[in-house]
């Protein structure tokens, strides 16, 4: 009798040592997905926060390009033309601002828009000294589903500013500049102030 008695009790043990290895198992892997949930959604949040950072270093650059922008101009022919050209997908202007060398100097940046095979929309910017050829370039914007500039000036007589999306001429300048970002639902538009005006005898 004592000796079945300890069988069934030996038993009764490695059932019990099975039932709380595979609840420590369960726990294990419950806490091991849960640690991965949170590495994912932490890397997703700094992923966020870094691309919110770029955005933000980004328009702060081309705020201060546009609104250091200078009405320089050069010879083409005999004629005095204009840096400044403005399109939807492009903008060029002379400014005093440089990205890579802060307020040193002139130079003349390029805003381009380039859309990629999956449909979105990145904004690069290159620049260059006057009177040099070497320029360089970089990525300012990028994973938009829309991006564009627009061209604002006052109209006589305090009417609403009349917005066009291509500024064509040597003697004017807009009065403020339009970039329009379309990411999913969420729309931006950005207004800023363009300073330039035309002067008697600009730089060639």
């Amino acid at each position: 009798m004592s000796g079945g008695s300890k069988i069934k009790s030996r038993g009764f043990t490695l059932l019990e040592l099975v039932i709380s290895i595979s609840m420590l198992v369960i726990i294990i892997a419950i806490i091991a997905g849960a640690m991965r949930l949170a590495s994912r959604s932490i890397a997703s949040s700094e992923r966020k926060v870094a691309a919110l950072e770029r955005i933000r270093t980004s328009l702060l650059i081309m705020n201060a390009q546009i609104q250091s922008a200078v009405p320089l101009f050069y010879a083409d022919q005999g004629a005095k033309r204009s840096y400044f050209r403005g399109s939807r997908t492009s903008l060029q202007l002379a400014t005093n601002y440089s990205i890579w060398s802060g307020q040193k100097g002139h130079v003349v940046v390029s805003y381009r828009v380039e859309t990629d095979l999956s449909g979105k929309h990145s904004l690069y910017a290159s620049e260059h000294v006057i009177g040099i050829d070497a320029s360089r370039e970089t990525k300012l914007l990028e994973g938009f589903d829309d991006i564009g500039f627009a061209y604002g000036d006052k109209v006589p007589g305090g009417e609403p500013v009349t917005w066009a999306q291509e500024w064509i001429g040597d003697a004017t300048f807009p009065s403020r500049i339009r970039l329009y970002l379309l990411s999913g639902q969420a729309e931006r538009s950005i207004i800023i102030p363009f300073r330039a005006r035309p002067i008697t005898g600009g730089v060639k």
